[in-house]
């Protein structure tokens, strides 16, 4: 799946619209490209794209699997990073050509639930 995934036409969820969301994309949109963090795994995103009172909201659920350097032996170990409840708003009136690009927030929050650290073989 391509970025264009993550892109929803603002005229499909107005007037009590909803846009069900559901689909796996490469983590090449993760733009992540260090030796000590890596996205190989894809990510996945569900969830829901409406418009009230003017906001576009979203309601996701986002995940996937990070490489991270052991705390103790510092090779790389995987990880899952998911988030089981991301709402996001934005003003209609500020997205321009009426396409808004959410793969931006998926980024976002999925590098905000990173662990600090990581320990492979589950620190045993």
């Amino acid at each position: 799946m391509t970025v264009d995934a993550f892109k929803i036409f603002i005229d499909r969820v107005m007037e009590g619209n909803t846009e069900s969301l559901e689909f796996a994309s490469e983590p090449h949109f993760m733009d992540v490209e260090e030796t000590e963090l890596q996205f190989d795994h894809p990510v996945s995103v569900k969830g829901q794209a409406y418009v009230s009172d003017e906001n576009l909201f979203l309601h996701l659920e986002a995940s996937t699997k990070a490489k991270l350097p052991c705390s103790i032996c510092n090779s790389l170990t995987e990880v899952e990073v998911q988030i089981s409840d991301l709402i996001h708003t934005e003003s209609v009136a500020e997205i321009k050509g009426k396409v808004y690009d959410f793969s931006p927030v998926v980024r976002e929050a999925l590098l905000l639930e990173l662990p600090l650290k990581a320990e492979c073989a589950g620190g045993a």
